[in-house]
């Protein structure tokens, strides 16, 4: 955090479905209330399981966001500078491993990119487009 910026305190927000509804942007109203929040001194993190390109669709830049937390945790970028503040991902070793067992247990599985890239992903695709597994397929 900049040493220029202090909160009295964080709200912390779902992104989907709470500030954003499907793909749009963020509306209006809640813009005008992340920025009213701002200029009191609370500071507003918007969390959510989309990668950061993803995130960046649906975030303007000038949003009066204080953080932004992307793919479930992995990245936490300070909105205002847009950089990337922390990130987290596994070594190669324990990604290779994860992924053998994944393959033997036939699961479908995607490994993504470190961040910032981690919206390119290689994928194993075990087992058929059909009831919870959809979610993967559309996402692919």
């Amino acid at each position: 955090m900049s040493e220029s910026r202090r909160y009295r305190a964080l709200i912390f927000c779902d992104l989907d479905d709470t500030l954003i509804a499907g793909s749009a942007p963020v509306s209006a109203a809640n813009a005008a209330m992340i920025a009213r929040l701002a200029e009191s001194g609370v500071g507003v993190v918007a969390a959510s399981g989309r990668n950061l390109m993803l995130l960046k669709r649906v975030l303007p830049p000038e949003l009066s966001l204080a953080f932004a937390i992307c793919s479930t945790g992995v990245g936490i970028i300070d909105w205002p500078t847009h950089r990337l503040l922390r990130r987290s991902e596994l070594s190669a070793a324990t990604a290779a491993a994860a992924a053998q067992k994944l393959r033997a247990a036939g699961a479908n599985f995607m490994v993504h990119a470190p961040l910032p890239d981690n919206h390119h992903c290689h994928y194993c695709a075990a087992l058929p487009d059909s009831g919870a597994r959809a979610d993967f397929y559309r996402r692919l």
